[in-house]
């Protein structure tokens, strides 16, 4: 007698690492290029995660991948005023 195993949904990683770039974009917008190139990449994972075929299937990790656009347009925006206004580390 075979058992069937359930069918786990695939999880994609692109909603973790938009959430994860978009934080640390957050947290070195003063550091001139490196919070902006995290926004990009958190903005970047954000969108492909939205779009993936498995984020359509799994609301928490669409949820992730648009937090992760919101907390990366954040830090995008940020770093973008800290660079345009010359604020660099000591």
């Amino acid at each position: 007698m075979m058992v069937e195993q359930p069918q786990r949904m695939g999880t994609s990683l692109l909603p973790v690492v938009a959430m994860v770039f978009g934080m640390l974009s957050v947290v070195t917008f003063w550091m001139p290029g490196v919070g902006v190139v995290l926004g990009v990449g958190g903005l970047a994972a954000g969108l492909l995660g939205t779009a993936a075929h498995s984020a359509n299937d799994d609301e928490s990790a669409s949820l992730w991948a648009l937090l992760g656009i919101l907390v990366a347009t954040l830090g995008l925006t940020t770093s973008a005023i800290a660079v345009l206004a010359g604020a660099s580390p000591p």
